[in-house]
């Protein structure tokens, strides 16, 4: 039985310097590029979130600080 899966997977594809590369072969590097980036996106976006908690962190015990240093002057 002919398959048009399989057809699809014999297609190829010229790119401008004379390689040739499969549909197939093609996809496979597409959804790897866009897994490789979408990993970069997720790790900078909770690098950005987690340096958030820490420094919100550090300006409340910094605060926590100052209000017991005023209560200790009094």
């Amino acid at each position: 039985m002919f398959s048009l899966a399989s057809s699809v997977a014999f297609v190829v594809l010229h790119t401008s310097h004379g390689a040739e590369v499969t549909f197939t072969e093609y996809l496979f590097r597409v959804l790897a590029s866009l897994l490789f980036f979408g990993a970069l996106g997720v790790t900078a976006f909770w690098t950005v979130r987690a340096l958030g908690v820490v420094y919100s962190g550090l300006r409340r015990r910094r605060a926590s600080r100052r209000a017991a240093e005023r209560r200790s002057r009094r």
